[in-house]
């Protein structure tokens, strides 16, 4: 009988564990979505600003008042921000897919995916 409480007891024991560790990670990850979504609406305005930058250069570059060198650097200042763009967008979707593994629905919102692109 002792035994058979004790064994109760260290089940109790590991649930508390493992439920403290879920919302643990459930926090880190919530944690890393909402930075990457900052993140995000920050890199959404440095390629606007860049955009606009960038076209601002190459019309002083028809006009002669840039250089070859100036136009490729403005642009790639364009490039990197989009790049930036793109891996935050990244970050947030697979801090959002880790969120949903978590609390046991990623399962269910791959399988609505799919049916939504599956051809019929």
């Amino acid at each position: 009988m002792r035994r058979a409480r004790a064994i109760e007891g260290q089940r109790g024991f590991q649930f508390a564990q493992v439920a403290r560790e879920v919302a643990r990670d459930l926090q880190i990850a919530w944690n890393r979505q909402r930075t990457a979504a900052d993140i995000t609406g920050a890199a959404r305005v440095a390629v606007s600003a860049n955009e606009d930058a960038t076209m601002g250069v190459e019309r002083e570059s028809q006009v002669g008042a840039r250089t070859t060198v100036e136009v490729l650097d403005a642009q790639n200042d364009l490039l990197s921000a989009r790049i930036v763009l793109e891996r935050s967008i990244r970050a947030e979707y697979v801090a959002r897919a880790t969120s949903l593994a978590i609390i046991g629905e990623l399962q269910d919102v791959l399988v609505r995916t799919q049916r939504v692109t599956s051809p019929d």
